[in-house]
């Protein structure tokens, strides 16, 4: 599931809703779905057809159980996420950072990006109104960037 609408190969669909909670409690819902290819390190982009578009969340999130049912491994040690297929070949790897594994996105674009400062207000209607809470822990948890609180 992801909140960016930019890695759909097409703008995403409606699909049946389905609902998800958040490790706080937050309950959210995902009524669109398309196809998206996330790049990996050393390796082709990797497909994953019928991801859910989800606003509420601040990062892309990858299921090991949907990679797995699609006959993907993933093993992880050494700093890393290593994704094999079913033959065994490496498709590619995902680099752990800040104790995340994190897929890197164009570097050169974050960081030139500028830093915003808005209010906790500001920040929990530009998040959809997630609670605000959960809004300054994205930020305190440094789960978003470009981003600063004033």
């Amino acid at each position: 599931m992801t909140p960016d609408i930019s890695i759909f190969e097409s703008p995403p669909t409606p699909c049946a809703p389905k609902q998800f909670r958040t490790a706080n409690k937050d309950l959210f819902e995902a009524k669109k779905n398309g196809n998206v290819e996330i790049p990996l390190v050393g390796g082709n982009p990797l497909p994953l057809p019928n991801t859910l578009y989800v606003l509420e969340i601040a990062n892309t999130l990858i299921s090991v159980g949907t990679l797995d049912d699609a006959g993907y491994y993933v093993t992880f040690g050494g700093g890393q996420a290593v994704i094999t297929d079913p033959d065994g070949i490496v498709v590619g790897t995902i680099p752990k950072t800040d104790g995340l594994y994190r897929v890197l996105r164009d570097a050169v674009g974050e960081s030139h990006a500028a830093i915003e400062k808005v209010s906790l207000d500001e920040l929990h209607r530009q998040m959809g109104h997630i609670s605000p809470s959960a809004a300054k822990k994205l930020v305190t948890g440094k789960f978003v960037d470009g981003v600063e609180l004033n």
